[in-house]
């Protein structure tokens, strides 16, 4: 049964009530139907005029009641007068019926009402006792539903009060004596036929009531003030594991449902009862018999009585678990698809050709940085999200997918609506209705990340590309050196085996005899340096050479060097100069034979590629911090910018003819980078070619203060040496 229908079936029975039961007399009537919120007229079936009205019917049709008694039922109905008539007639004939018919109201309203019809006799004279429900105001059904319990108490209540009457007006007769027997036992069988035919009508009243109760398939429901249950249609009762609906009179909600569900109906009654402000629409869950969690929706309205005091409340809730169910599945199918594409990082639209309307998927706006908003034309701001020169091409593709069916699949580089730069790509699929696009589908991806990713693949390869030539440079490299040194040690190895081979057929006193001697020594010297560089370098890469600290002379070291290197100077006529810029008695605490080491290489190569002109040797110190910077400058071949990046390179050399015409293995500058690195500096070169070169590195020293003169220190080694006695054996591990 429909929530209209149970409304509308309450009606029937409160206006079969109304006509068939002691409510007919005069007075109780006139009271009963000016007091009724329920819309009342009184017609005659004759001639269709509407002989009265109350204020329910003044108030619906917009009439006041004088200018509804003015008027026939005709001007009312929209029915033509002939089917009014016969109408009218049919509900006369059959004493009990009711229409549906298309009431006019005093704007020119046309309302769909449902019209009930009774005769009842009134002032000697039968008319039609008319209800009208109001079927396009469910409001108005839900009020005369509500009014249904006070009329019921109020038809009890007379029913008691007509009883008392009675009862006294019998004992009365019966006082009166035996000449009225007759007559008062002639009234009793009146009243007891009377009351006979009330108690039917109430029966049958109550089994249609609870057929209603029994049948309906909402649950229906009245409570007292204090929430307890009046009666209940019995699928609350089902529910509730009830065999009927009458074992729940009395009990509260408390009794009848788990405690969370109750405790929602409890909260939500009370500003019903306390208030009196009706609940409508709400959605509630509840337990059904098997215990499976269902939504309803709920509507309660205040019971109020002649003093409009909260006496009650009536509910009806509809089950709407199965469309609960949709919504919910609807929900997460969404919440699905937005997930869907924030995990995917795409976003999806779809545009209506005949509408010319586009709709977007939350995963788009997302995408351009958008908040959906209806004053937002997200639409043209997106192609302000295209670079300019992209922009013709979005517009030519999606007009072409539009008139043509062709589909496209482009890239572009996009900023967002907030100034985020991405890569997208974007791809579509018209869809046609005999051979004409009706719809078109689209998706845009976010493939920064895979962009990004292929800029860092390509990276990749460009190193991988550099480091294979490196690797390839460093093989040829590798090759050179083992021819370099190939003859660099054969060399010395030459000079030593036939200085030696000579010393075998001479004798000690012919005069060649030192001079091979000495060929011998320098020989072992050259390949002992050779061989020296190679351990060092070793060492270096292999992160086991340590250095040895020691006090450090600036000047010393400076002059030492010098002195090492003036004759190889000489020699070719080169001026060689050794300078300090630092404070005299500057003292540092580091590993002096390693620097020694270092300007001697540089030293070496200066004389080894310049021809003429002037060498000079500097040392000066750079900050407070104990970095000292020591150079090497020449006047020699100097060097192209192409080639000073591979000078410190182990085993490189400018080129070949360099190798053929100068010598060397091409390990000093290596050595001397590497030993910079390890004293925490670094390396370096400035030159032109044909102008000179400046080779340069820094190391970090410690700053020593308080140390003695170099007077003092002279003194205390000689005096040490004067005590000591006796021979030396020096043995030297390279």
């Amino acid at each position: 049964m429909s929530f209209t229908h149970s409304i509308a079936f309450v009606v029937s029975l409160c206006a079969s009530l109304i006509v068939s039961t002691g409510i007919a007399q005069a007075a109780t009537f006139e009271q009963f139907f000016e007091n009724q919120g329920m819309v009342m007229l009184l017609i005659d079936p004759e001639s269709g005029q509407i002989i009265k009205a109350n204020q329910a019917a003044a108030n619906f049709y917009g009439y006041s009641r004088d200018e509804l008694t003015t008027k026939s039922i005709q001007q009312i109905n929209t029915l033509s007068d002939r089917l009014v008539a016969q109408e009218r007639q049919l509900a006369k004939s059959q004493g009990r019926n009711y229409f549906i018919f298309h009431h006019q109201l005093a704007n020119g309203e046309l309302r769909r009402v449902q019209v009930y019809s009774y005769p009842y006799q009134f002032e000697q004279k039968t008319l039609l006792a008319s209800v009208i429900y109001d079927l396009d105001l469910n409001l108005e059904s839900d009020s005369a539903a509500l009014h249904f319990n006070k009329r019921l108490e109020k038809e009890v209540e007379l029913q008691l009060k007509e009883t008392k009457r009675q009862n006294l007006f019998i004992q009365l007769l019966l006082i009166g004596g035996l000449l009225i027997f007759a007559l008062l036992s002639l009234a009793l069988w009146l009243i007891n036929l009377k009351r006979k035919k009330a108690e039917s009508e109430l029966y049958e009243f109550t089994r249609e009531f609870e057929a209603f109760l029994t049948q309906t398939s909402d649950f229906v429901y009245f409570k007292d003030q204090h929430s307890n249950m009046l009666f209940c249609s019995q699928t609350l009762a089902n529910i509730t594991g009830h065999a009927s609906w009458k074992d729940m009179i009395g009990k509260h909600d408390r009794d009848l449902f788990p405690a969370d569900t109750a405790k929602i109906y409890e909260e939500e009654e009370r500003p019903v009862l306390e208030q009196g402000k009706p609940l409508l629409g709400k959605i509630n869950p509840f337990y059904d018999e098997h215990g499976v969690v269902g939504y309803v929706q709920t509507n309660k309205w205040p019971l109020l009585d002649d003093n409009n005091k909260v006496v009650g409340i009536f509910g009806i809730s509809r089950d709407i678990s199965d469309l609960q169910k949709l919504k919910f599945e609807l929900e997460r199918s969404e919440r699905l698809l937005e997930d869907g594409e924030a995990l995917a990082k795409i976003g999806g639209w779809e545009y209506q050709v005949d509408s010319a309307q586009m709709f977007w998927t939350r995963g788009l706006f997302i995408m351009h940085d958008f908040e959906p908003h209806p004053d937002f034309d997200h639409i043209s701001e997106s192609v302000h999200c295209y670079l300019p020169e992209d922009r013709q091409t979005i517009l030519n593709a999606f007009r072409a997918c539009i008139e043509q069916a062709l589909p496209y699949d482009l890239t572009f580089a996009f900023k967002t609506h907030l100034g985020k730069d991405k890569w997208i790509r974007t791809k579509t699929q018209p869809l046609l209705e005999n051979g004409k696009v009706i719809r078109v589908v689209g998706i845009v991806m976010d493939i920064t990340e895979q962009k990004h990713s292929e800029q860092r693949l390509q990276a990749l390869l460009d190193e991988s590309e550099q480091h294979k030539q490196q690797a390839q440079a460093a093989n040829i490299a590798k090759s050179r050196f083992l021819a370099t040194m190939s003859h660099e040690i054969r060399t010395p190895m030459n000079g030593i085996l036939g200085m030696a081979q000579l010393l075998l057929s001479t004798q000690p006193d012919n005069k060649n005899y030192r001079l091979y001697t000495q060929t011998i020594l320098h020989s072992g010297e050259s390949l002992l340096i050779l061989l020296n560089d190679i351990l060092d370098l070793s060492k270096v890469e292999a992160g086991k050479l340590t250095l040895q600290s020691g006090s450090i002379d600036p000047v010393k070291l400076l002059q030492e060097t010098l002195e090492l290197f003036n004759v190889s100077a000489e020699k070719k006529g080169l001026t060689i100069h050794a300078h300090w810029l630092g404070t005299p008695n500057a003292r540092y605490q580091g590993d002096g034979q390693r620097l020694q080491q270092m300007l001697n290489n540089l030293v070496n190569n200066a004389i080894k590629f310049t021809t003429q002109g002037e060498i000079t040797i500097e040392a000066k110190p750079l900050a407070n911090n104990g970095e000292i910077e020591f150079s090497v400058t020449d006047t020699g071949i100097g060097i192209a910018a192409e080639q000073q990046q591979s000078l410190f390179k182990p085993f490189s050399q400018l080129d070949n003819s360099s190798t053929r015409q100068y010598g060397g293995t091409g390990l000093g500058l290596s050595i001397v980078q590497k030993l910079a690195q390890l004293m925490q500096g670094e390396s370096g070169v400035e030159s032109q070619s044909g102008k000179g070169s400046r080779f340069w590195f820094r190391v970090k020293l410690e700053t020593l203060t308080d140390m003695p003169t170099i007077e003092s220190k002279q003194n205390a080694h000689t005096d040490a040496l004067a005590q000591l006695e006796g021979r030396i054996l020096v043995v030297e591990d390279n």
